[in-house]
């Protein structure tokens, strides 16, 4: 698993926050999968667009509970735009 997660729940600004992780030096994986966001050391989580469609994404993904419980642990945490606000 990859310390570094940003998290794919189909919508968002996913290119250009993987762009700008990438031009950081970070290797980072792109992914919707739970079990990697609960492993994750650093989870970046991007969006853009409403916070009712944001939210639907998530819970559809089943990826609500696992970010939840990241944030909760105290892990270090970047929400982008809606990523953010959807908190």
């Amino acid at each position: 698993m990859s310390d570094v997660v940003i998290v794919d729940y189909g919508a968002g600004n996913l290119r250009s926050v993987v762009r700008a992780v990438a031009h950081a030096g970070v290797t980072a994986l792109v992914t919707s999968d739970s079990a990697a966001v609960e492993h994750a050391s650093v989870v970046i989580l991007p969006g853009v667009g409403a916070a009712a469609d944001t939210m639907a994404n998530l819970r559809d993904s089943g990826l609500t509970d696992p970010i939840r419980n990241f944030i909760e642990s105290g892990k270090p945490f970047l929400g982008v735009c809606m990523g953010m606000q959807a908190l």
